[in-house]
């Protein structure tokens, strides 16, 4: 229906029989390689936050940090800015950190996409969260 409002109406639009969806649940053996160091990668940045705390930082201090470190670790630009939304603003699936400070009980939304690069040029992306869980389980 979005395809249909954007391209013209002399352009018929067929079905391709579901051909699209099937090459792209198969993943060559370096697509499956890059995903899981990306993976891995997200995984060590979480392990950072972790390490550092959240309880009493602002959501834009952790997104900052996550953001350098990400970089440290060798990701490139991100699919998108991280996303550190504590209190009534963890519910926020795509909210932008604030000068918020992260307290004890907060419900916590913390995402972030990473890009990493690969030999021949092309990178892979992995995402992780933690969406609704206590700041206290994430205390240093």
């Amino acid at each position: 229906e979005r395809l249909r409002e954007v391209i013209p109406d002399r352009i018929e639009l067929v079905p391709a029989g579901g051909a699209i969806e099937r090459l792209r649940a198969v993943k060559e053996p370096e697509e499956v390689e890059r995903i899981a160091a990306a993976a891995s990668l997200v995984d060590e940045v979480y392990a950072w936050v972790r390490e550092q705390g959240l309880v009493g930082r602002t959501e834009r201090e952790v997104a900052l940090g996550l953001e350098e470190h990400r970089r440290r670790l060798g990701a490139e630009e991100p699919s998108f800015p991280s996303i550190v939304a504590s209190s009534e603003r963890g519910a926020l699936p795509h909210a932008r950190p604030a000068d918020a400070t992260i307290e004890v009980s907060a419900t916590l939304c913390l995402m972030s996409c990473i890009a990493v690069p690969t030999a021949g040029g092309s990178g892979a992306s992995g995402c992780g969260q933690c969406a609704s869980n206590s700041a206290r389980r994430f205390r240093s």
